[in-house]
Formats: C-alpha cells, structure tokens, sequence
C-alpha cells in the first residue's frame, strides 16, 4: 500500500474499476482500491451513487410492503412526500399524515422509513457490501409496518407494535370504531410517545375527524412531540 501511495500522490484520473494499478520495481502487478474516490471524483460519484440505490433496495426488499416499496424507484412530488422528507425524526419522532385516500401518505411513510435508514447507515458502508446482508437484516427488524386491522385484531401485535425501533401504523380509522380499538391505539401512540421512539401514523380522515374518534389526549402528545401533516392532492390511484 505505502508503495502505491508513492507511485499515486494525485488522482491518475477517470478510470474504470475504481483501483490503482501499477508496476512494482520487482516487476510484480499490483493494485488496490482507489483512496482518490473523494466528492469530487466522478468514478466515485457514480459507484457511491449505484451501490447506495442497490443498498436501499437490498434493506427495502422485506421491510416495506411491495407496493410501496415499487413506488421508491419513481417518486412522485406529492404534499405527504414533502412533510415525510422535512420531518425531525430525532427531536419529533411522530409524524400524523392525514388527508384524503390516495394521496401518497403510505408511500411517504415508506420514505421517511428509508430516511431514517440512511441516517443510521455508516458513511463509508458504500465501501464495504460485505455487511449489506446484516444491515438488510437489521432493517427488517427495526421496521414495524402494521395495518390497523391487524393492531385491533390480533393481540400478540399490540407490543410488537410498541417495541419495534421504527414503527408504521398505517390507514387509521379503516378499524371498527369500538372502545377496545381505540384504547390499543392510545396504548401504542403513548408508548411511543414515552420511548421517544420514530412512529408514522397515516389515516384517511382530517385532525377533528382524528380528535374526535381517538381522544384529545393523544392528538395532545403528538402534537407536543410529533408533528401533524394535512395532506391534501389528487388522487394517485385514480390517475394511474
């Protein structure tokens, strides 16, 4: 390596396969990964740019339900994609997409889950795809992706729910609206709220809609540590 190092103080310029080859005074071939592959080398550029979109798609392949996760490789400029982009997942770990069906709000959710991915992903991982598989792993672990059906429905969800580092608790108030609905949905949103833990809730309905169906209590704790996004839009499923 320090040999190579002294034969390449400067980029030797555009190149095909990212390393540095030369000849050895032994007259032996040598060669080793590019150090040059800096923000402004374009071999780089486009190699970090490739294997960062495989990366995504290799952490989105069991996470993210298909029909959101097809909608990655074509965004589309919605309201909901602007709130899930701009979101404080840190410091405001709720975010409540509501708002007309077929506005984009599941598909945002799937986004601001691969926001947070990259926030947790290593900087120089682009350089080692050997670790892609256990960070794919961890990714489908982390992501909790939950219909409201299943939440009301199946008891062993509730604290899969609660625990999971990120959560999606998607199409609020498609549930039956019966006193043993609504009390899993406050347990779950208060146990998040109290962990400080990334939670996106979507639902087809407005914020008074909301207050009125699941308690002032809860819009309070997401709206004093989340935030509440009115998405408004025409509808992608009818346009194609």
């Amino acid at each position: 390596m320090r040999v190579m190092q002294e034969l390449h103080l400067h980029c030797p310029g555009p190149c095909e396969d990212g390393r540095l080859h030369c000849t050895l005074p032994t007259g032996e071939h040598a060669s080793t990964a590019c150090w040059f592959m800096a923000p402004d080398c374009a071999y780089g550029i486009a190699k970090r740019r490739e294997l960062r979109e495989h990366f995504v798609e290799v952490l989105t392949q069991t996470a993210i339900p298909a029909i959101h996760k097809l909608a990655l490789a074509s965004p589309k400029p919605t309201e909901a994609l602007v709130n899930a982009n701009v979101w404080d997942f840190k410091h405001r770990p709720i975010l409540l997409l509501l708002g007309p069906k077929g506005v984009g709000k599941s598909y945002a959710a799937a986004c601001a889950f691969v926001r947070w991915l990259e926030a947790k992903t290593p900087a120089d991982l682009w350089r080692h795809p050997e670790r892609w598989n256990d960070m794919a792993r961890d990714a489908e672990r982390a992501l909790c992706w939950m219909h409201i059906y299943k939440l009301v429905n199946d008891r062993d969800s509730t604290e899969a729910a609660a625990k999971a580092p990120f959560l999606v608790l998607d199409d609020l108030a498609s549930e039956d609206a019966t006193p043993g609905a609504k009390a899993r949905v406050n347990y779950i949103i208060s146990e998040r709220y109290d962990a400080l833990k990334p939670t996106v809730l979507t639902g087809n309905l407005g914020v008074k809609e909301f207050v009125a169906r699941y308690g002032e209590r809860i819009m309070d704790r997401i709206a004093h540590f989340g935030t509440i996004a009115n998405c408004t839009g025409e509808n992608l499923r009818e346009k194609g």
